[in-house]
This record gives C-alpha cells, structure tokens and sequence, in this order.
C-alpha cells in the first residue's frame, strides 16, 4: 500500500515538474532538457509551458538572442511584418 502511493506521488510530481526538466524554445518549438536552455524565465504561476519564456542556446546563437528582451523585440517586429504583408497587399 505504501509503495503505490509512493509511486503515484514520484508519477504525479514528475507530469508537475515536466515543464521545468524539459522546456520548450519559444522560438524553435522543440522540447529540449534543461541543460541546453541559455535563458529560462517563470512569467506566470502556470504549472504549464505557458507559464516558462525560455530560449534555447542554439537559436540564441543563430538569431543573435542577447536578452529575453532582445526576443521579444524580434517576435514584434515579425508579427508586425507578417501582418503588413499578410493584410496589406
């Protein structure tokens, strides 16, 4: 009796810590082990992707991501840009 609520606690805190261990790149999309993130930030209490900004190294070196901010500034200009061309053709 112990061992299944041992296990059923260990199963339900790794689904809840899933996100931490294993982000994904908000740029790339692609689900990576924490090791391979060089920016990792917590923008809200969802136990969920949605709750995690990261960036993986690899799109930070090619796309020249110095900061989260720096980021945030290239998906504006690209939502922007894909709006005009999208719209306004």
């Amino acid at each position: 009796m112990m061992i299944k609520i041992i296990v059923v606690f260990a199963v339900t805190a790794f689904l809840v810590f899933f996100p931490e261990i294993f982000p994904r790149c908000e740029y790339c999309r692609k689900i990576k082990p924490r090791r391979l993130f060089q920016f990792h930030k917590s923008i809200s209490l969802k136990l969920t992707y949605k709750g995690n900004l990261s960036l993986c190294k690899k799109c930070c070196k090619k796309y020249n991501f110095t900061s989260l901010d720096r980021f945030r500034k290239h998906m504006r200009v690209e939502k922007r840009m894909e709006y005009t061309v999208r719209y306004n053709l």
